[in-house]
């Protein structure tokens, strides 16, 4: 039997994004010609188009999600029509209660294939290089405001209340690990062994590190 000719043909495919693999589902002529899994590159994918369907316009689509816009640049580099949707934009029949990778990607190629989907802009890398800058502050924001939670919450544990403590702690550059200069709010300035007027050493260093934390915020 011979091969398949492709030739002069259009192609549609559904890609089902992962990390480590992707899942493909190619249709031709309302008929589904192609299903597989494979490595996730953007060569493994052009790999499948040049031997698969040769001659033949290949148009893919796949979830903007995680991974970006990456994939939809190399295919399109590689001259194959690509389009990245929004997830929201895929329809889903409530009957549909079994999710698999398969199916998500038969569906994308399906509702491709019947011009029911469109894709979203793609931004330039310069415009992600942007927004990596302001998405990146958020997260460490969001880290730090966690960070502070869990410090007071040790506090709390021990019976020590952030909100009533207005003392700053600084740690000299030749302190030893038990030795604190504690800033009270008259202004002087005390140096104790094993407590810190009157505070811990364990208390002492947690209340560092919330003004760190604080200080740091301010940059």
């Amino acid at each position: 039997m011979g091969t398949l000719s492709y030739e002069g043909k259009q192609v549609y495919m559904g890609l089902d994004v992962h990390r480590k693999f992707f899942v493909a589902s190619c249709i031709c002529d309302g008929v589904v010609v192609k299903r597989c899994r494979m490595p996730g590159t953007a060569e493994a994918v052009i790999s499948l188009v040049s031997k698969e369907f040769g001659g033949a316009s290949v148009r893919a689509a796949y979830e903007a999600g995680y991974s970006g816009f990456w994939l939809h640049r190399k295919l399109v580099a590689a001259g194959i029509d690509c389009i990245v949707v929004h997830a929201a934009s895929i329809e889903v029949s409530s009957r549909d209660t079994v999710k698999t990778d398969k199916r998500d990607s038969l569906k994308i190629a399906q509702q491709l294939a019947a011009g029911r989907l469109r894709g979203v802009r793609v931004p330039t890398e310069e415009e992600e290089q942007r927004r990596l800058l302001t998405r990146t502050r958020d997260r460490l924001m969001n880290k730090k405001r966690r960070v502070m939670v869990q410090i007071r919450m040790s506090l709390h544990y021990f019976g020590l209340f952030p909100a009533s403590i207005q003392q700053r702690i600084k740690l000299p550059k030749r302190a030893s690990l038990i030795q604190l200069h504690w800033v009270n709010p008259q202004g002087s300035t005390q140096v104790e062994g094993i407590s810190v007027g009157g505070i811990s050493p364990a208390k002492a260093i947690l209340d560092y590190g919330i003004c760190w934390l604080k200080r740091r915020g301010k940059q």
